[in-house]
């Protein structure tokens, strides 16, 4: 439904963002992180996706630290 959304209209933020939300829901913080770019490139007032890409280079950054 997402990919739909943004395939109708590029440039409207709230669907990238959605998409970056479901990759992060699913752990893949790699392209989470590229669609809460795309969003925030568009949109960089969305506060939402703000707090969800530093959530999500912090995941990524935990996630390539081993565990000693």
């Amino acid at each position: 439904l997402f990919r739909q959304a943004i395939s109708l209209d590029k440039n409207y933020a709230d669907p990238l963002g959605n998409m970056g939300a479901a990759f992060h829901f699913e752990n893949n913080f790699t392209e989470a992180i590229h669609y809460y770019e795309l969003a925030l490139a568009i949109n960089p007032q969305l506060q939402t996706v703000q707090n969800n890409i530093v959530k999500a280079r912090q995941s990524l950054t935990d996630q390539a630290t081993p565990v000693k």
